[in-house]
């Protein structure tokens, strides 16, 4: 017989016995042991203890009572071979399990073959059950079905589609479940896991498996479970008229934490009613947290959302990645208020690609004014990297709103990369949105968007502090920097703060900046780059608005590649003789750069507003790089002289931001920077060392600055060593 495993009380009791069945049994004249098994499986539950096991032999089993199949009403534990196949007669169940006590059932198949609604059924009250290494087949509305109080775990187990259009493979009402490594096969089942009690509040965690199905849903909860999804790799196949979700819970007032991570999407079919991911209902209280998944949406023709979260009390989408290929009115991400208070939305670190040439990437907030105005207390949207249809198609006319906040102002978007989108990021309100100097966009990078970099519409108090914003020649932009009034509400775009941005445009017929007339009140602009390829700027509209403008090449360390539209976001790192060093105004809202480094004041350069604080460079990335340490020895000053002091001192002089030192003293002439960068290290400036024999030494140095970046190269210093020069 094969090996099994045996899981919550599988294993038996010293008073427990084990009986056998076999096709080849009889339930009439044997004692159901190994030599004389019985026939049925219901002979042996009729006759058998609790807590006693059943072991199956090979073969297929039609079972039934009076009512035609299979009642369990013993907590037994039941071995099945790999070809046990349970099937019946009867058209509501092939197996029916109603007892209080544990049972364990390992290695069997249930085959409904068509006919029986459910595969197998586990009543109300039947607390733990377990499912591991089986098989739920051809059940014409359920595979499993489990109601109230029960609480059941499958393991390594496998179901296949229904007959019909309206089926489920797991249906569960006031139901626990833990279904680990399991998959599902099918073309006609309408949910894979469908939660029917609006009651609930029983835990399902899913973990590992794959499905590939056509559904209506993966998984449809009504009530206020936990829900924890875990590396899971399912896939809908393509099947016309379905809603296709994977998860959709939209129950009005509903509650519950959801976490979906680790796992891999694919969506292979058009939707046409249905997001991707469906948080909903009016007033729910959701906990939603989507982490580290793949989502690939293939689809051109697909016409929806990927991910809605609407009232969710919080909502957080992090390091996801996510491939839209939908041509046109496709969001990926979109999170809102239908009139409840929101506590957080966090969207951080996700990478997106879409080539919808409309439509939304990230949106928090609505695009026209609504009961959820500005019901949102904190808004986070950071780190993430969109990629629009510009980025894959140059020509591409794409209106995309790649980052959007709408009629919501507790937003801060900082330190995002937006490349190929129609806007790059919008602050979207009406009179009432007035983000007070808190909220705004810092530290992002926003290339070849085709219409707008940066723009504000009835926004009031934003800031705009720190960003680069970039457009190659041929790449569009209307105005990198655009800030303007509300037309549907007639509001302005009032009192808003730029400061420390670079605005390059590879076009000088174009316009670089934009502020109508009626934002310009309290409008402050304050120290940004403006760079057309023109140093004339006497007709910019900018010329006499920024006082404290630096008009000048702001000296990219990879320029040749920024005529390229889809240059990386390294390409905007400053040169060490950019003008834009130190160039800032002082005080802004963060004190790290898009690369999280901290802001770094090089000593070489004079602070632009000659204050100790406003060393801030212009831009997103901070110029960090550590310059090469000086190097002098008064003991072996000279690299010519032979000296017979075997001990050597040498004076390490940096900058002020160096605190940390590597050295590697040593005969080899071309020691490699790994050597170096993981050798000796001092946070003095002198370095005292012995050397063990005469001859030619080097001694290597690396300097480290306060984020612990070290210099581009290392410092060498030669020297001799011995009582005369050696034949």
């Amino acid at each position: 017989m094969n090996s099994v495993e045996i899981y919550y009380d599988s294993t038996p009791s010293l008073t427990s016995t084990i009986y056998y069945v076999s096709t080849a049994g009889n339930d009439a004249t044997n004692a159901g042991t190994r030599e004389s098994p019985w026939r049925s499986l219901q002979y042996a539950n009729d006759h058998a203890a609790n807590g006693d096991t059943v072991v199956v032999s090979q073969g297929e089993y039609i079972e039934g009572n009076s009512s035609g199949y299979l009642n369990i009403n013993k907590g037994l534990i039941w071995r099945g071979s790999s070809e046990v196949v349970v099937e019946s007669n009867s058209t509501g169940y092939v197996m029916s399990i109603a007892t209080e006590y544990n049972s364990t059932f390992n290695n069997f198949t249930f085959d409904a073959r068509n006919l029986a609604q459910n595969a197998v059924a586990v009543r109300a009250a039947s607390k733990n059950k377990s499912f591991v290494n089986c098989r739920f087949k051809n059940a014409t509305s359920t595979a499993l079905r489990l109601y109230d109080d029960t609480n059941v775990t499958v393991k390594s187990s496998q179901f296949y589609q229904g007959k019909t259009s309206g089926s489920s493979f797991i249906a569960l009402a006031d139901t626990g479940l833990n279904l680990e490594n399991s998959s599902f096969y099918g073309d006609y089942s309408s949910y894979l896991i469908y939660g029917t009690s609006a009651t609930s509040t029983r835990p399902i965690n899913i973990s590992g498996g794959e499905a590939s199905a056509s559904w209506r849903m993966a998984v449809r909860l009504l009530g206020n479970q936990n829900l924890t999804i875990d590396n899971v790799n399912w896939t809908f196949k393509d099947g016309s008229g379905r809603k296709y979700s994977f998860v959709n819970l939209n129950t009005a007032g509903a509650s519950g934490k959801t976490n979906i991570k680790n796992s891999h999407f694919t969506n292979n079919a058009p939707n046409t009613s249905n997001p991707l991911f469906y948080f909903s209902g009016v007033g729910n209280r959701y906990d939603i947290t989507l982490d580290n998944n793949i989502i690939d949406q293939t689809q051109n023709s697909f016409t929806n959302k990927i991910i809605v979260c609407e009232d969710c009390l919080k909502f957080s989408a992090t390091n996801n990645t996510i491939n839209n290929e939908a041509a046109q009115q496709s969001s990926t991400i979109w999170a809102k208020s239908l009139g409840a208070q929101i506590d957080l939305v966090k969207i951080s670190g996700n990478k997106i690609k879409t080539k919808s040439i409309n439509k939304f990437g990230i949106v928090v907030g609505s695009d026209t004014s609504t009961a959820g105005d500005n019901k949102i207390k904190q808004i986070e949207i950071s780190d993430n990297t969109v990629y629009g249809a510009k980025f894959f198609d140059h020509n591409a006319d794409t209106s995309l709103h790649s980052i959007f906040v709408g009629f919501n102002s507790n937003a801060i978007v900082l330190r995002n990369y937006v490349n190929g989108g129609g806007y790059g990021i919008i602050f979207k309100g009406d009179c009432d949105t007035d983000f007070a100097h808190v909220g705004g966009a810092d530290s992002n990078i926003l290339a070849n968007n085709n219409i707008n970099g940066l723009y504000a519409k009835g926004a009031k108090n934003v800031d705009f502090i720190n960003n680069t914003i970039y457009s190659a020649t041929g790449m569009g932009s209307r105005s990198l920097l655009k800030i303007a009034v509300n037309k549907t509400n007639g509001c302005a775009s009032t009192g808003a703060y730029v400061a420390n941005n670079i605005l390059y445009k590879n076009d000088p017929t174009r316009q670089i900046l934009k502020v109508d007339s009626d934002s310009l009140a309290d409008l402050n602009l304050n120290s940004n780059l403006y760079w057309t390829g023109k140093t004339d700027v006497t007709q910019e509209y900018f010329n006499t608005l920024d006082a404290n403008k630096i008009v000048a090449d702001p000296l990219f360390a990879n320029a040749a590649n920024l005529t390229t539209p889809n240059a990386s976001a390294q390409d905007f790192a400053l040169l060490k003789n950019s003008p834009c060093i130190d160039a800032g105004t002082s005080s802004p809202k963060t004190l790290t750069d898009f690369n999280q480094n901290k802001r770094y004041d090089v000593p070489s350069v004079a602070n632009r507003e000659q204050t100790t604080d406003s060393y801030f460079d212009l831009g997103a990335i901070e110029y960090t790089k550590t310059e090469n340490p000086q190097l002098a020895s008064p003991t072996h000053p000279s690299d010519n002289i032979w000296y017979p002091n075997s001990q050597i001192t040498v004076n390490v002089v940096g900058d002020s931001q160096t605190p940390l030192y590597r050295y590697l003293l040593t005969k080899d002439p071309n020691a490699s920077s790994s050597q170096i960068a993981g050798s000796s290290k001092i946070k003095q400036n002198t370095i005292i060392q012995n050397v063990s024999s005469d001859g030619q030494w080097y001694l290597y140095v690396y300097a480290y600055n306060l984020d612990g970046k070290h210099s581009d190269n290392y410092a060498v210093f030669p020297f001799k060593v011995g009582a005369i020069a050696p034949k």
